[in-house]
């Protein structure tokens, strides 16, 4: 050092009382005194001021790595939306030209409907992370049976695998059957995992469900584990490591869609507290295993039937031992169950109830006797309930030999006795079903809503046009009313019958669909308790279906409008 310099440096020690980690300033002055050099150090202790800087500068990486990432996923969304954009307005282009030309025109509107659902797909993906990372994401926790669970996956993995003529094989081994837990989006995370596993598995692959339950500590959980296995492509090390980001695809020839699945599955574990974990190798398959833990199931089993419609049945029959079995089956689901010994019995229930307001949902129908003493008591009950109240066919009989009377007499379902719950819930789910079978609506079949008079709460004048041709396509009629105040008030001064049903839009100015709604149900219009209201709307997440249930509404419709749906779903209120 100089005469009369100084040198600083910044040190780091162990505090040698309390061990805390301490930051601070040595400076050390060279200065002469009466012919004497002496050295001054000056200590000054900087542990607040350095941490404080710590913190600003990791706050500042944080913020400049969210941009980066934003950036990122923005410019990934925007190519893979513009990406089936630029195919649909392409085709929309050869469409034109195409117009009079049957086969080519009809293969360029088939391609037109496909990339609209992938995008549609996309969007509600990107929805989907953008409502569970904003915390703005709500578990609808319900009873779940692994039972229906399995059964479930299974039915929507069945026709993927099939396409790829690849072995599914499903394993489960538990001891407790019931758990509390969100069973959407259970299988929203194991669907997108097994679809990923069919996707990069080759034809004639195998993948393997497995479920199964741990060692639990508490009486009072479920601890599941799910594991996939597929013998397929795999992945590299590095990618591994990147699979649960948006937009993350491994540069492979299987490398179609989204980008999101993995990412979407994960951040609901996440939600779910669950974990997942992903174990793979190039060319020798891929293990996900994910981990929960469930609250065993105590709660009564009611947001089934309240999910489905289902508060009130009506058991025709006179077997005592029969209903009294349906009364102790559903003793726990809050659905009321009445009975009618013989059909006049039935009837004056039914017109009551109706006239009431509180109609039933179902009917069971014992089958019971001579089969056109049956097949008659199902066309008396069909006289006097509407068409859309399903006419369940309860008995021991050979279904096979009376299907197709049964089904012209009016029937909808058959149920085999002994009546179990689980597979009451099993047909009642395949009656509720609204997929259509395929993408494309025929234009040229005979439509079941030829006829038929709607009224219409729709704010979009576009949105208003489309479903108006769309109905008039197939000999329907609508009147559109552009928000909830002018639908009720027209329907309130509407005559008796005039309308076959509603289709109410959710978000409206001055007065919301599900306010119309309860205004409609409300009101003493004769037909306001029993008119089918559908809600018709963009607002695709179980709270918004869940809301439109509570409000009154019958049945819940996504857009964009989807003619097989909407003729599948509308033409089950047709009254006759």
């Amino acid at each position: 050092i100089k005469l009369g310099g100084s040198v600083s440096h910044i040190a780091e020690r162990e505090h040698a009382k309390s061990n805390e980690r301490k930051y601070f300033t040595e400076t050390v002055y060279h200065v002469k005194a009466e012919d004497k050099h002496k050295f001054i150090i000056e200590i000054s202790d900087r542990t607040n001021e350095f941490l404080a800087r710590q913190s600003l500068e990791e706050a500042l990486n944080i913020a400049k790595n969210a941009n980066q990432s934003k950036s990122t996923f923005l410019a990934n969304m925007s190519r893979d939306i513009r990406t089936p954009m630029n195919t649909i307005v392409g085709l929309c282009t050869l469409l034109q030209r195409d117009v009079d030309d049957t086969e080519k025109r009809d293969d360029h509107i088939k391609h037109i409907v496909l990339t609209s659902r992938h995008m549609l797909t996309l969007i509600n993906d990107i929805i989907e992370m953008a409502k569970v990372e904003s915390d703005d994401s709500t578990l609808n926790v319900t009873d779940v049976t692994i039972e229906e669970l399995v059964k479930e996956i299974n039915a929507k993995v069945a026709p993927l695998v099939k396409a790829k003529r690849q072995s599914f094989k499903t394993v489960v081994a538990i001891k407790d059957e019931k758990f509390i837990g969100d069973k959407v989006r259970i299988k929203r995370v194991m669907m997108n995992i097994i679809s990923n596993a069919v996707k990069y598995t080759p034809d004639e692959g195998q993948i393997e469900f497995i479920i199964q339950q741990m060692a639990r500590p508490s009486r009072k959980y479920m601890y599941l584990q799910f594991l996939v296995k597929d013998n397929g492509i795999g992945m590299s090390e590095e990618f591994q490591q990147r699979v649960f980001e948006p937009f993350t695809r491994e540069n492979t020839q299987a490398s179609e869609g989204t980008g999101l699945g993995m990412a979407i599955a994960k951040n609901l574990v996440d939600l779910m507290g669950g974990t997942i974990t992903v174990q793979s190798k190039k060319g020798a398959g891929t293990t996900f295993t994910v981990s929960f833990k469930f609250p065993l199931s105590k709660i009564s089993d009611t947001s089934f039937w309240v999910d489905h419609g289902v508060t009130r049945i009506l058991v025709v029959g006179g077997n005592n031992i029969d209903n009294n079995s349906v009364t102790w089956a559903m003793r726990k689901t809050d659905v009321t169950t009445s009975f009618a010994k013989n059909t006049k019995t039935a009837k004056t229930s039914i017109d009551k109830a109706l006239q009431d307001g509180k109609g039933y949902n179902m009917v069971l129908c014992d089958w019971h006797g001579e089969t056109e003493t049956c097949l008659q008591t199902i066309r008396d009950l069909r006289e006097v309930l509407p068409e859309y109240v399903p006419v369940i066919v309860f008995g021991d009989c050979e279904w096979s030999e009376v299907e197709a009377s049964a089904i012209e007499a009016g029937a909808n379902a058959y149920l085999a006795k002994p009546f179990v719950v689980s597979a009451f819930k099993e047909c009642v789910q395949n009656l509720k079903s609204t997929d259509a079978d395929g993408i494309v609506y025929d234009v040229k079949k005979k439509s079941n809503l030829l006829g038929m008079r709607f009224l219409a709460a729709e704010d979009n004048e576009l949105n208003s046009m489309v479903l108006c041709e769309l109905l008039n396509m197939v000999g329907a009629s609508c009147v559109v009313k552009p928000n909830g105040q002018e639908a009720v008030e027209e329907f309130k001064k509407s005559p008796q019958g005039f309308y076959d049903g509603v289709l109410m839009d959710v978000q409206m100015p001055v007065m919301d669909g599900y306010e119309a709604t309860r205004a409609i149900r409300a009101c003493d219009h004769s037909d306001a308790k029993i008119i089918p209201i559908i809600a018709m709307t963009a607002n695709a997440f179980t709270e918004d279906v869940q809301k439109a249930t509570d409000a009154g509404m019958n049945a819940y419709l996504l857009k964009p409008i989807d003619m097989n749906k909407l003729e599948e779903t509308v033409a089950g209120f047709k009254n006759e």
